[in-house]
């Protein structure tokens, strides 16, 4: 007969939130029945142990998914066992208190189910597991018999490492070495009460409950004080006790079985910079899970890191997790088909494309927002973002500004479905960012970044306006148009892209400098390059002869000594009315970052400042 795999799960059912209470014996079934032809071994029994009053609701679920085992409940066992000189009314009282008023917390939940991991040892030997020890259908999983009593060790760097619990086994003939553990559980649990007497649900009543279950099964009289007093392996292999030894990692691999172990640490304390058990499947591409997960109750919008308790802590982040989403984490990392599985399968399931995700880095403590468009757009696969556009109900937002952005400044940010935002999903190519102190566009973010491709994009199919001006008082820049970043990039391209679609070659930019004075640049007074200076001039000279031949009866063209034309009112004519200030007044967009930003234009050097000198004595303005 093959050894017996005993399931333990202590508390309400977990069915539907989540499935951490069957995941282990529910894959561990399906592996059974999948390779029962071609199994090298007989199937293990399996044995599932509940609350008594939660047996009827465990064996309905696994007739109805098809599992073979057998449901059991624990309190009827440790009562019937009062004559197998364990112990077992201390046991009992020790459940009735944990499980009592002002107590049943999740830590309470976790040790009874280590009181009764050894219970189960010392009483009819077989493995004792705990129930995200499972497996996978890829190989055959079988767990054999052993003529020792065993646990795992877990190796990790550095030469450190510690057995633990959640996996022991113990001979049903030989059952003396297990019955020693649970006869120190029950001695290191006395001072156990005293503490919590004491101190409650403080760490120290954590930390010593931890090292209660691990002791127990070293058989140490004294607990040790940290990690590195443990035993080590060759100290723990004796003629009754052997040790597996695994790597230490959130998923524990145990090839020997064909099996592995899911950390949840449920027991922790509360930490708002850690993913607990679903996220973490995100977090690592695992739709497999994830659909485990979402089958098992767990919505797609889920921001609790853990379905069992807001407390659950596995994976250390270097930001504040607490509003964060699935879908958030899928977006984030969607440049890989693993993670874009995932999105889709929450997206198909109903998760909020738009939901923002509020967080600070835990180091700087600046604030950034994002959504699931941010977030696939800086993945920079195009792919994912259509995928939301896709399934998202309702749709994605086109027109929310977050961090200073359009989701079209952040597709050219990215160089990322630009083309498909703007052609498919009509985003506002003219949309920008305003507030007292800046505004900016796409437009003049592509100029600056020098992408031609995506200013051709804009002028050509998104219609942006050319001569829409950008604006930063950190950098003291009242009004810049595109034309005069270009020109002074040195970007021939891009100025005769923008020249070629409409922009004013006249645009002057306003500046500030201390301590209140304004002054105007004209963008032929920009130190640019040869070849811009030929093209701006060119624009200039174009616009002069058709003033020419088209004359104005309020103005007049008058050419200065070096060729540049300028205008000038007509003496004892109207002054035209000041044009109406309008959307398209823009800015620099501050995630270009301080050192990317273009140099604030100076005033006008001395070389320009004759040239204007030049130019007033010829009659121009």
């Amino acid at each position: 007969m093959p050894a017996t795999l005993n399931y333990i799960w202590i508390g309400e059912p977990r069915i539907k939130a989540g499935g951490q209470d069957v995941i282990g014996p529910e894959t561990v079934g399906q592996n059974f029945l999948k390779f029962a032809s071609e199994a090298k071994h007989e199937a293990n029994p399996i044995v599932f142990w509940c609350l008594e009053k939660h047996v009827k609701e465990y064996q309905d679920y696994f007739a109805q998914h098809g599992i073979s085992l057998k449901v059991n409940a624990i309190e009827p066992y440790i009562k019937g066992c009062r004559e197998d000189n364990v112990n077992s009314e201390e046991v009992l009282r020790i459940f009735n208190t944990f499980l009592g008023p002002g107590r049943n917390q999740t830590i309470d939940r976790i040790y009874l189910k280590d009181l009764f991991n050894n219970f189960l040892l010392a009483t009819q030997g077989g493995y004792v597991m705990d129930t995200a020890v499972q497996t996978t259908l890829h190989a055959p999983v079988h767990f054999p018999e052993y003529s020792k009593f065993m646990f795992p060790y877990l190796e990790a760097d550095g030469g450190k490492g510690c057995s633990d619990v959640w996996l022991q086994y113990a001979p049903p003939d030989n059952l003396a070495r297990a019955k020693r553990a649970l006869e120190y559980y029950l001695m290191h649990f006395k001072d156990v009460e005293r503490i919590f007497s004491e101190v409650g649900y403080l760490p120290k009543y954590h930390n010593e409950m931890g090292k209660t279950s691990v002791s127990a099964m070293n058989l140490l009289m004294i607990k040790p004080s940290s990690i590195e007093d443990y035993p080590k392996p060759s100290e723990l292999m004796t003629d009754d006790c052997g040790v597996w030894l695994f790597e230490a990692s959130r998923f524990v691999n145990m090839p020997i079985f064909n099996a592995y172990k899911e950390y949840y640490s449920s027991h922790r304390l509360k930490r708002d910079h850690h993913y607990g058990a679903i996220h973490a499947h995100v977090f690592l591409g695992d739709v497999v899970k994830l659909k485990f997960d979402l089958d098992h109750g767990i919505l797609p919008d889920s921001i609790i890191a853990n379905p069992r308790a807001a407390s659950e802590t596995t994976l250390t982040l270097d930001y504040n997790a607490n509003n964060e989403t699935l879908l958030h984490v899928a977006a984030r990392s969607s440049d890989e088909q693993a993670y874009r599985d995932c999105l889709e399968l929450l997206l198909k399931k109903g998760a909020d494309a738009n939901r923002q995700h509020e967080f600070w880095m835990v180091n700087t403590k600046r604030k950034q927002i994002k959504t699931p468009l941010i977030y696939t757009l800086e993945s920079k696969n195009e792919d994912a973002v259509k995928l939301l556009f896709k399934y998202a109900k309702p749709p994605v937002k086109l027109d929310t500004i977050l961090n200073k952005e359009t989701p079209l400044m952040t597709a050219i940010r990215c160089e990322n479905a630009v083309r498909y935002l703007l052609l498919e999903e009509k985003a506002n190519a003219n949309q920008s960012f305003v507030s007292e102190a800046e505004i900016n566009t796409p437009l003049a973010m592509a100029v600056h970044n020098r992408k031609e491709d995506i200013v051709r994009l804009l002028l050509v199919d998104g219609n942006a306006d050319p001569n829409a001006p950008i604006k930063n008082m950190n950098l003291n820049i009242i009004s810049k148009p595109p034309l005069h970043i270009a020109l002074e990039n040195n970007d021939v391209k891009l100025v005769q892209l923008l020249l070629d679609n409409k922009a004013n070659p006249h645009a002057v930019a306003e500046y500030k400098r201390p301590p209140d004075e304004k002054y105007q640049v004209r963008a032929e007074e920009i130190q640019t390059s040869k070849e811009c200076r030929a093209l701006l001039n060119k624009a200039l000279k174009k616009e002069l002869e058709v003033k020419i031949h088209v004359p104005s009866s309020s103005t007049k063209s008058i050419l200065t000594s070096t060729g540049v034309p300028s205008l000038q009112p007509t003496p004892n004519a109207a002054a035209p009315a000041p044009k109406a200030k309008n959307d398209s007044w823009f800015s620099l967009l501050t995630c270009y970052g301080d050192s990317a930003l273009p140099e604030q234009t100076a005033a006008p050097t001395t070389e320009n400042k004759t040239l204007s000198t030049t130019q007033k004595k010829s009659g121009a303005t």
